[in-house]
């Protein structure tokens, strides 16, 4: 039977929520802002840093067998002109475990996203791709070297310690460990 919590419990946590504070927070504007994704798009992403834009990637279907990573950045109240990162064939897409992007040190950009890697419907490999701050999106590359063709994924990508390659981690099924791997 489910537990009914009493009101002096959303009371308590509301009050924790404003930090203690015996005023109430001051007012908030909301203001509705329309994304440059599709109506058929999916899976959106948004990273965001103290000291720079925000970042809004998605997966939009390409005719009936590809899929491409988009992103576009927020600039005051608009949104930039869609770009894409990558677009391929047998992409793994679902709810759940979203492709990502995140800006690096010195104008680079890194990119990830799932591809199939076998006849199992759930063998996918994790793809991480690269832009320059002054060139085309590089060939994607597979991080891992399992040669497994099972899931990968739930990738997290982060800046590695030295500052200057992308730091990621990915969780397999079948192992409680995961795997922090830094690419150059």
């Amino acid at each position: 039977m489910p537990r009914v919590l009493p009101i002096e419990s959303f009371i308590l946590v509301a009050l924790l929520a404003m930090g203690g504070k015996s005023e109430p927070p001051s007012s908030v504007v909301v203001t509705p802002l329309s994304v440059p994704a599709s109506a058929e798009s999916g899976q959106p992403h948004l990273h965001a840093e103290d000291d720079g834009p925000v970042w809004l990637s998605w997966v939009d279907p390409v005719g009936e067998e590809q899929h491409a990573l988009r992103y576009a950045t927020l600039e005051d109240t608009s949104w930039t002109e869609p770009r894409t990162a990558a677009q391929g064939a047998d992409w793994f897409v679902n709810w759940a475990d979203v492709p990502s992007l995140r800006p690096l040190p010195n104008g680079r950009i890194a990119a990830h996203y799932l591809q199939g890697n076998g006849p199992d419907p759930l063998a996918y490999a994790v793809r991480i791709t690269q832009e320059t701050q002054d060139g085309p999106w590089q060939s994607a590359v597979t991080p891992h070297d399992d040669g497994t063709e099972t899931e990968h994924g739930f990738t997290v990508l982060s800046r590695a310690r030295e500052e200057h390659s992308p730091q990621y981690c990915t969780v397999k099924p079948a192992t409680s460990q995961p795997k922090i791997h830094e690419e150059s």
